[in-house]
C-alpha cells in the first residue's frame, strides 16, 4: 500500500491500515523519526473529556438543571 505526500505535506493512510491500527476520525496522533523510519501511534495523553469527566459516566444521574436552578434561585 502507498500513498503520495501532498504539496501541503498531507498524506492518506490506507483504510487497511487504519483498522489494523485501530485509529479512529478525530482521534489525536503522535509522529516521531526512529531508526530512518516514520512511527505514526496513538497519543496517550488523556483527551480533555476525560480529564473533566464528561462522557465517563461520572457525571452520570446528575441533574444540571436543577443544580443551577437551586444554585441561581430560577
Amino acid at each position: 500500500m502507498t500513498s503520495r505526500l501532498s504539496s501541503k505535506n498531507q498524506v492518506t493512510i490506507p483504510i487497511d491500515v487504519l483498522r489494523e491500527a485501530g485509529f479512529v476520525a478525530g482521534e489525536e496522533l503522535a509522529f516521531k523519526y526512529e531508526d530512518g523510519r516514520v512511527v505514526i501511534e496513538k497519543e496517550n495523553l488523556p483527551s480533555i473529556s476525560k480529564i473533566f469527566g464528561i462522557g465517563n459516566g461520572i457525571n452520570e444521574g446528575f441533574d444540571w438543571r436543577k443544580d443551577r436552578e437551586e444554585s441561581w434561585g430560577e
